[in-house]
């Protein structure tokens, strides 16, 4: 995980130096250590390092439960890294993770209390266990993740935790910093030095290492970058491929973007979606005791519908499934998007529903499970090729603050390109757990991210994470639990009466939304339907035991769009308001059709709840963009001129002996150059020639060394060349077809110079 970087003299083969040396060092102990730990010697070195993951230990003794499992938790968390006594290799990592996860989910299940700090510090641990690194090592340097030479000669050195250091030819490091966003791939385009960052964005700096431009290229992490004559590709790990001119947005001037938006009705169309969103709290029920009643859940909206999310709360409950949760969370997330088989069953199970109730075929999209919470996103079957980027997450606030069940489930994807965030929730409960359950709905907000990236910015509310920021569209179902403050008759009357309007003027959500306390930004039809709980079960009867909760409107379905006409067209900026008539302000415009509950349906304490949205998803024709983008482009290529005012002559051979020629650029353009051997197209045996290509700046020059082994082992053919015709191709910086012109020069070869390979 330690790289270390070498310089060799091209020409002697001389080393130079290295960079890393002391790194090197520790990673020989660190190798040496590691083949202990396969060999099964128990070094102490192995032993120190196993030391620290046993003192989980203590974490759990020291909770005061001793009842014959508070050692073992110790012993069997702390035993991830120690070596079998046979001398074998340890267990693989899966098999381990497999152990401890049944070892902890028994603990848990026991009732062990554990602090939230004590769980997430053992935790921590184990994990490092399993990974193979100790908590020390995790801290090692970052890995050399590319390198690029610049225009000026300079070489950069990029590595995967945001370091760049750029170094002379000759190995002095010049410049070193810390990119906050760190670099995934780099290139040189020209003068310039573009990066793609990790968030997305493309960073370009110039010769003089300022930065000259920062945009968001794509919505997530770049993979690779690489320019192609005038045009620069950029590829994001979702798959989108982006081409860009050299000159964007260095030299992008407006009147040419403007003839582009101009045209924005070729390429930007709308397609026109229905979404079905429904959430239902099950109250523990088993599958056979509500199978009959999904069909007609769903056919109350789902008939019209091309995207459908249904989610569920108290799906399963019980101190070993919260237990399991709480490991899975920690351990394996992957876990939790596939769901147990239990889930599975219901994902199942709502298909056929859908399928049945609709009478057409459906597609599941995604799904994710949080112990009791279930979130399933369905699309049409027509839709199928349009949805990709299909990512899961969950924030779980449960037992311990860790377990799940309470808590958020998402399910993010795109279509049409178009980022759409589906969520699911089961807020605290309790008629005055007003604060507990606005906690609830900021943790979500803040802590959702998607498994293995990096989304640590802020959206645009306060206290609000990158990802709901990021949404063009979000829907969000759940029991939220918010609660009517109205005495229970009262409400009881209210509620039979349908006078809907007294219940809303004490709902606790309308309140707290209101205050901007939760759901900030977030739209939520009228509540023109009885309260959903709570119920006499399989009745329609509000609450007659002893405990007599109030009729509310726990269950609900609430929606938020972006407004943002900079991200209709990326790369635009607010060009597109300016110059293209009815540019559309919003990516995905979102209407409430319809807003309802089933109160016919009786399996649950609780009535499913939907609601029908009319999307309008603006689209992107991308060929014909391209098309229209490549007019411009030529045009920009066009104004390039020509590759005039290039001369050469014979270099000064100075003390070094070897031959060759030297380029100069008079003009106001950087010239890239390549050389090659005029007759054969590569150059002799033992010839060599320094640098074979480049780039020559205004007002400046370039050597080009020739020379020839001249070792008396060697044949001494090669001792009859005197001199060698070179072709010379050419050209200003991007503009290879239409400006190359080529040169072919005859330069003296030398001897008294030996070249020795590597």
């Amino acid at each position: 995980r330690i790289h270390s970087l070498a310089l060799w003299n091209a020409t002697t083969g001389q080393h130079l130096t290295s960079v890393g040396e002391v790194e090197k060092q520790a990673l020989s102990v660190l190798e040496a250590s590691y083949d202990d730990m396969w060999s099964g010697s128990g070094s102490a070195a192995l032993q120190r390092r196993a030391s620290g993951i046993s003192n989980a230990d203590s974490d759990f003794t020291s909770s005061g439960y001793s009842d014959g499992f508070g050692s073992d938790a110790g012993s069997d968390l702390g035993s991830a890294r120690s070596l079998e006594s046979s001398g074998q290799a340890p267990k693989s990592a899966s098999s381990q993770l497999g152990s401890i996860t049944s070892r902890a989910s028994k603990l848990l299940g026991k009732g062990l209390k554990l602090g939230k700090k004590a769980v997430a510090k053992s935790v921590d641990k184990v994990y490092n266990a399993t990974s193979g690194l100790a908590a020390e090592e995790l801290n090692a340097p970052g890995q050399t993740h590319a390198t690029v030479v610049d225009a000026n000669g300079n070489v950069w050195v990029v590595y995967n935790n945001g370091i760049v250091e750029l170094y002379a030819g000759k190995g002095q490091c010049l410049r070193s910093w810390q990119e906050p966003d760190p670099v995934s791939c780099i290139c040189t385009v020209g003068s310039y030095v573009w990066a793609g960052l990790a968030s997305g964005q493309i960073k370009v700096w110039d010769s003089e290492y300022e930065v000259s431009a920062t945009w968001r290229g794509h919505r997530s992490h770049l993979v690779s970058i690489c320019a192609v004559s005038s045009r620069v590709y950029t590829l994001c790990a979702d798959g989108c491929l982006s081409g860009w001119h050299h000159k964007t947005p260095v030299e992008w001037r407006e009147d040419r973007a403007a003839r582009i938006l101009s045209r924005s009705t070729e390429f930007l169309t709308t397609s026109q979606l229905t979404v079905f969103a429904g959430t239902w709290n099950v109250n523990q029920m088993d599958l056979g005791g509500i199978r009959s009643a999904l069909p007609r859940w769903v056919e109350a909206g789902a008939k019209a519908a091309d995207i459908a999310i249904l989610g569920l709360q108290e799906v399963e409950m019980g101190a070993r499934t919260v237990a399991e949760s709480i490991v899975k969370e920690t351990f394996a997330k992957g876990m939790q998007e596939k769901g147990n088989l239990a889930a599975q069953t219901w994902f199942q199970e709502i298909l056929g529903a859908l399928c049945k109730a609709t009478g057409h075929q459906w597609i599941r999209a995604g799904t994710r499970q949080l112990s009791g919470i279930l979130l399933g996103v369905y699309v049409r079957d027509h839709l199928g090729k349009s949805v990709g980027e299909v990512e899961t997450c969950s924030v779980a606030r449960g037992v311990m603050g860790v377990g799940g069940n309470k808590g958020t489930v998402g399910v993010s994807l795109t279509i049409h390109r178009r980022r759409l965030l589906f969520l699911c929730s089961h807020f605290a409960a309790h008629q005055n757990a007003v604060e507990k359950r606005n906690e609830d709905y900021s943790a979500a907000a803040r802590e959702l991210r998607l498994q293995g990236s990096d989304q640590a910015g802020v959206g645009p509310y306060r206290g609000e994470g990158s990802l709901l920021g990021d949404a063009h569209l979000a829907v969000w179902v759940g029991d939220f639990n918010y609660r009517v403050d109205m005495p229970y008759s009262q409400a009881c009357e209210a509620a039979y009466a349908k006078d809907y309007a007294a219940l809303r003027s004490m709902d606790q959500c309308l309140r707290e939304m209101a205050k901007g306390a939760t759901f900030v930004g977030f739209s939520e039809g009228e509540l023109n339907f009885p309260p959903t709980y709570k119920f006499d079960k399989r009745t329609s009867t509000y609450d007659t035991s002893e405990k007599q909760r109030i009729p509310a409107w726990c269950d609900r379905v609430l929606y938020r769009t972006k407004r943002d006409s900079r991200i209709v067209l990326p790369g635009y900026g607010d060009l597109g308001r300016k110059h293209a008539k009815n540019f559309p302000e919003e990516p995905v415009t979102c209407v409430l059709q319809t807003y309802g509950s089933c109160h016919d349906i009786v399996e649950s304490d609780h009535k499913p709840v939907y609601a029908v949205l009319g999307l309008a998803v603006r689209c992107v024709d991308e060929s014909a963009h391209r098309r229209l983008a490549a007019e411009v482009m030529a045009e920009m290529d066009a104004s390039g001129g020509d590759a005039g005012g290039v001369g050469f002559s014979e270099a000064s051979q100075g003390d070094s002996g070897v031959g060759g020629f030297t380029i100069t650029n008079a003009g106001q353009r950087d010239i890239a150059f390549e050389v090659a051997n005029d007759e054969d197209n590569y150059l002799p045996h033992l010839v060599l020639m320094t640098p074979t290509g480049g780039l020559v700046r205004p007002k400046a020059s370039t050597t080009v060394s020739v020379g020839v082994n001249s070792d008396p082992t060697l044949s001494q053919s090669i001792h009859r060349l005197e001199q060698i015709k070179l072709r010379v191709t050419f050209w200003v910086y991007g503009l290879k077809k239409t400006t190359a012109r080529t040169k072919v020069v005859t330069t003296r070869l030398q001897f008294e110079r030996y070249f020795h390979s590597i």
